[in-house]
């Protein structure tokens, strides 16, 4: 077991506290660092509302980051040579992804398997069908023939 630190906070609170959960510790040493977790916390909300910009580009990217390798288990660069084979266009519209987003990584929910590349919407249309094509199929059939077309073009014919 190591050895207790007693240590104070360097950080603008001036605790007092014997190294543990208040105190991040170093990796390599054990040794406590000199700020508490709380000045720490505060240090670094004070960085973000300065540099909004800088703070959400790197939110962005490490969220992007930790999401591939935790659910597709590939990484950022695995991910930009799939989507150099797409084009950089939705697999289903063909068209790029809208507001600067990335397109959405498809996969398979029931085996995992990565099955292309999607803009939201898209996304959201298969997603929404439970991954059946029978029901997108449905309303492909719905959007060719709507049962009341003829109601609603009779309607306007007598105008």
């Amino acid at each position: 077991m190591p050895a207790k630190f007693l240590t104070v906070c360097s950080g603008g609170c001036g605790r007092q506290r014997v190294a543990g959960p208040d105190f991040f510790t170093e990796k390599h040493t054990g040794r406590p660092r000199p700020r508490c977790k709380h000045c720490m916390t505060q240090d670094a909300r004070r960085w973000n509302k300065k540099n909004p910009e800088k703070h959400k580009a790197i939110y962005q990217r490490g969220n992007h980051r930790s999401n591939l390798k935790r659910r597709f288990g590939i990484t950022e660069e695995q991910y930009a040579e799939l989507a150099k084979t797409h084009g950089g266009v939705c697999a289903v519209c063909e068209k790029p992804e809208s507001r600067g987003r990335k397109l959405s990584l498809d996969h398979c929910h029931k085996t995992g398997v990565i099955r292309g590349f999607l803009c939201c919407r898209c996304n959201l249309l298969i997603g929404n069908a439970a991954d059946d094509p029978k029901i997108l199929e449905a309303a492909a059939r719905y959007l060719r023939n709507p049962p009341n077309a003829t109601v609603h073009a009779s309607q306007d014919n007598g105008r």
